[in-house]
């Protein structure tokens, strides 16, 4: 099997991670004037965590016998990259077979060195015929407190040898991966977790044997099982009480499969001992509501790149339990009860919405707002006007609707930090349900383990919304072995996954010297302060400038591929300015924009003060460029397929039909023409409006 030509590219997603035609032995026996029978080992990786938002990278390494390195490559998965899960792996050799090789496939988030889950195999490559070699990764193999031995690999949470017999491998088909189906997704099926456990009870297992009751009268072959999680942990979650989509428990199904999942011992279920052994397990879930799931049915969602099971709501109506978008270039279709995104032909017209009104308002994306308090002795002085300040901000008019969040630090070497102490609700709060802060005795907070950990809190909070993390801390004990190099990863992780983070750094009474590692290449500047004179006030400012920054100002983006946006000043002197689309936050200096994020676009700073607190947002999906230019194309920024805009420019120079914009900035009340036309100058940006420049 090749890797897909890029034709092939744009009707499916590639399945085939890697191919290694030669690696395997330097020979020419990879001369395609000689083709010889020879035999494959096909690996087939697969994983149960839900990406990626508990991984969203694979990496590959083959070694021969003797440890050398064949091939080592990273891929990463759909949404955010182009490689779909399940996918194969070929290992074909240069002759006959026989090499045995060493594979490692390890899951990855964001490109970390450390995996979250490793799984290796030695094994002898026939040599007469294709044998599959699985290589699931699996959530009962995360984060191991240790890792396993040499030539060990995990399965279902505990070490085992790595030695697989090949001659007991059974033979590769696409069916026995692919859901029953073939590589593109035709007669496939996967297991909706969100629907397939939505009603279902949450069971305590018993744990002597680590079992769950059978259901009376249940048919083995729509009988699924799940480990439950706390909400915003590992898995696929569903909605909490409220219907908040996916704000509840977290589910993580497991194979019918004696040695990887569960199997039916009598009236009882059996699970792998390890499961009981999580202190994160919350219960365990039986459902009769769907065909099983085994270890060639995987887990339902955008990654898999094959359509929902169920045909399409008609007028391309949206799937439930997802909101992922894609591009219409990519033969995107929304549809289906499956949670998932279904993924058709390359047609480019799928997922367009044939009953939108346009323009039409666009709305605000819901705005989570997580606060990390370190209470190591150095913040003793400042808590209890934090506390105050963090009850005055929950209580404004300005924070109502936002979901606030808080987690305090312990001072401690090590701790858990994926649950939030408080959270997530909405605005406003009862002064009660705060708690109080303690301060410990250790001076200074070893903070990389609660950064990385309320970082990945945020990044897991599900559809599309603003992410903003308040850090109040005094510095980095380094007593513990704390890292700056571990800091600087959890902000770079912040920055470029939707999380805006905002740091206090509070002067205790030692005056500490340390870095504090809160910031490194593109991030806000801390916000200094002193632990021993803080001041109410100056903590409930920084509090309602960091809510300003993209609460009220980032919107939840069309489904559709295109859109233009246009800005209503909504003040007495009523502004309707057509946004260009930016890079990113960082594009945005002082022009006037907006940013795409995950589902969501984001005003620049300049545009959203001249939005208002008055101001409104409109977004066209229909006009073939945005009002008021005169451009006669499509968007012009953002790359093909992307959302842009038509009728700004920059002040270096107009694109094609455009009127460009003047070299110099004009005065404002200066003479125009071009209506809508936008130019982003140094120090800020000016609008053509009602023949007359208007610059901000």
């Amino acid at each position: 099997m090749m890797l897909s030509t890029p034709n092939e590219r744009r009707r499916y997603h590639r399945r085939c991670l890697l191919v290694l035609p030669c690696a395997l032995a330097l020979a020419a026996a990879c001369n395609d004037d000689v083709i010889q029978p020879r035999g494959q080992l096909m690996l087939a990786i697969t994983t149960d965590l839900a990406i990626d938002k508990d991984m969203n990278q694979v990496h590959v390494e083959v070694r021969d016998k003797d440890g050398l390195v064949l091939d080592s490559s990273d891929r990463d998965i759909i949404p955010t990259g182009d490689d779909a899960l399940p996918g194969t792996l070929a290992l074909v050799p240069p002759n006959s077979g026989g090499q045995v090789v060493h594979v490692v496939v390890s899951a990855k988030q964001n490109g970390k060195l450390v995996p979250r889950v490793l799984r290796e195999a030695i094994a002898k490559v026939p040599t007469d015929r294709v044998a599959l070699l699985r290589m699931p990764l699996h959530f009962l193999c995360s984060d191991l407190a240790e890792p396993c031995a040499e030539n060990t690999t995990c399965k279902a949470g505990k070490c085992v040898p790595a030695d697989v017999d090949s001659d007991q491998l059974p033979e590769y088909t696409e069916p026995a991966v692919f859901g029953g189906g073939d590589a593109h997704g035709n007669g496939s099926y996967c297991l909706d977790a969100q629907g397939c456990f939505a009603h279902s009870a949450v069971l305590t297992p018993k744990l002597a044997d680590c079992s769950v009751p059978l259901p009376k009268g249940a048919d083995p072959a729509n009988l699924n099982v799940a480990l439950v999680l706390p909400p915003m942990s590992d898995g696929h979650c569903i909605a909490d009480d409220s219907g908040t989509a996916q704000a509840g428990n977290c589910l993580v199904p497991l194979d019918d499969d004696p040695d990887e999942g569960f199997l039916i011992s009598g009236s009882r279920i059996k699970l792998p001992p390890a499961a009981c052994e999580r202190l994160s397990l919350v219960g365990v879930s039986v459902s009769t509501a769907c065909r099983t799931k085994d270890l060639s049915v995987p887990v339902c969602g955008p990654w898999t790149g094959w359509p929902a099971a169920t045909p399409p709501d008609t007028g391309g109506g949206g799937a439930a339990g997802s909101d992922i978008s894609a591009s219409a270039g990519d033969g995107a279709a929304r549809g289906g009860t499956g949670g998932t995104l279904a993924l058709a032909g390359d047609a480019g017209t799928a997922g367009e919405s044939t009953a939108a009104s346009c323009p039409m308002s666009a709305a605000l994306a819901p705005a989570y707002y997580y606060v990390l308090v370190d209470t190591s002795s150095d913040m003793q002085p400042a808590l209890a006007t934090i506390r105050q300040a963090l009850i005055q901000f929950a209580n404004l008019p300005a924070s109502a609707g936002t979901r606030f969040g808080l987690q305090l630090a312990a001072a401690v070497c090590q701790g858990d930090y994926s649950t939030p102490v408080l959270g997530f609700k909405d605005l406003p709060l009862q002064n009660a349900e705060f708690p109080g802060f303690q301060a410990g005795a250790q001076p200074r907070l070893q903070l990389d383990s609660a950064m990385v950990q309320t970082v990945n809190t945020l990044r897991a909070l599900s559809g599309p919304a603003s992410r903003t993390l308040v850090v109040f801390t005094s510095a980095v004990d380094q007593q513990c072995g704390s890292l700056v190099d571990i800091m600087h990863q959890a902000v770079s992780d912040a920055l470029h996954s939707g999380v805006s983070l905002r740091p206090v750094l509070v002067q205790g009474v030692d005056n500490p010297t340390l870095s504090s590692g809160l910031t490194t290449q593109g991030s806000p500047s801390v916000v200094p302060m002193n632990a021993a004179s803080i001041q109410l006030q100056s903590v409930l400012s920084s509090l309602n400038s960091f809510r300003d920054v993209l609460g009220p100002c980032t919107y939840v983006a069309p489904n559709d591929a295109k859109y233009f946006v246009t800005l209503d000043s909504g003040s007495d002197q009523r502004q309707q300015i057509n946004l260009p689309l930016v890079a990113s936050a960082a594009a945005c200096g002082a022009a006037l924009g907006y940013y795409e994020g995950d589902r969501t676009f984001t005003l620049c700073p300049s545009a959203c003060s001249a939005k208002g607190a008055t101001g409104s947002i409109v977004t066209d999906t229909c006009a073939t460029s945005a009002p008021g230019t005169t451009s006669t194309g499509g968007a012009s920024s953002g790359g093909a397929g992307a959302p842009g805009f038509a009728g700004a420019t920059s002040s270096t120079a107009g694109a094609s039909g455009q009127t460009p914009c003047p070299t110099q900035k004009p005065a404002t009340g200066a003479t125009c023409n071009s209506g809508g036309l936008v130019c982003n100058f140094a120090d800020s940006s000016c609008i053509c409006q009602k023949n007359q420049w208007m610059c901000l």
